[in-house]
């Protein structure tokens, strides 16, 4: 009896950990769009502003399902510099236009990038 409640614990968990990591990981469909929403945060004013002030170190991209939502807003692309981190997200429903809406903290702030070969 408890191989079988074992088996099923198991099973309960391995189903809810897929589950959890398919709401943060992009399927191929999702890193089209992000790619796409990458090159028109390139183009936008805000970021060549960004990019003139602050020394870029990456550009990261995600999609965050967890919070509910529809797309495209659930997809955002992070542009980490020496000062802070910036996040860009598509400004309507149709992503005719990419806008940052908001900042955090950037990993690089102390200067440090992450690469080890630069070491």
């Amino acid at each position: 009896m408890w191989i079988l409640a074992a088996s099923l614990c198991a099973n309960v968990y391995l189903v809810a950990e897929k589950y959890w990591l398919s709401l943060s990981t992009p399927n191929e469909n999702d890193d089209v769009i992000i790619g796409e929403m990458t090159q028109m945060m390139l183009e936008t004013d805000e970021y060549q502003r960004l990019a003139g002030k602050e020394t870029v170190y990456s550009i990261t991209a995600g999609v965050d399902r967890s919070k509910g939502g529809s797309e495209p807003y659930n997809y955002v692309v992070v542009v980490k510099t020496d000062k802070q981190a910036y996040l860009f997200s598509c400004s309507d429903g149709t992503c005719s236009d990419v806008d940052m809406i908001g900042t955090m903290y950037s990993d690089y702030a102390e200067g440090k990038t992450k690469l080890p070969l630069k070491e």
